[in-house]
């Protein structure tokens, strides 16, 4: 079984003829000059995206084969990306800012004590950390700030936090 490593998020549809914004880890941006494929998760598996071509802009875009338009882009947008673990093993990661780094692997439940899952990872946005969450076959992002966890659990890894209604249904 091969093994991925992620390099950032593919963010938002940019214009009308597929390509996506796409938002990487510094420390690997030189990788998007030489790669040709891309994998997200879909049905928990990684399928590749192979890649027609990258604009190195602020953020950069990416246009995938055979993604020729907005509504097709669309299906992988706030999707994480991948590269195969191999190509990232000379890559030094960098030192992590993170406040709510610890919190890899913990579970998470809201205040009616339901599972909403189990965090798979933190990134950093522009506003506030958030945890990246598979819920319901879906990853979504759980916005991480002090004011709503309302308990951590370390030696169960669970942490309890007041979820807004409704972002479980974006």
């Amino acid at each position: 079984m091969e093994n991925y490593g992620s390099i950032g998020r593919l963010s938002k549809t940019f214009g009308y003829k597929g390509e996506i914004k796409i938002n990487v880890e510094d420390e690997f941006i030189d990788l998007l000059k030489t790669e040709e494929v891309f994998f997200v998760r879909l049905g928990g598996n990684y399928a590749p995206l192979f890649i027609e071509k990258i604009k190195f802009e602020n953020p950069p875009t990416v246009k995938f084969e055979n993604v020729n338009s907005k509504e097709e882009a669309v299906k992988y947008c706030n999707r994480e990306i991948f590269l195969q673990a191999e190509k990232l093993k000379n890559i030094a990661p960098k030192a992590s800012t993170l406040n709510f780094a610890w919190a890899k692997d913990f579970l998470i439940i809201d205040t009616e004590e339901k599972v909403i899952g189990e965090i798979k990872d933190v990134k950093e946005f522009p506003q506030q950390e958030m945890a990246i969450v598979e819920y319901e076959g879906n990853e979504i992002l759980i916005p991480l700030h002090p004011d709503l966890v309302l308990g951590i659990d370390e030696e169960e890894k669970v942490m309890m936090m007041d979820v807004a209604e409704g972002l479980l249904d974006l």
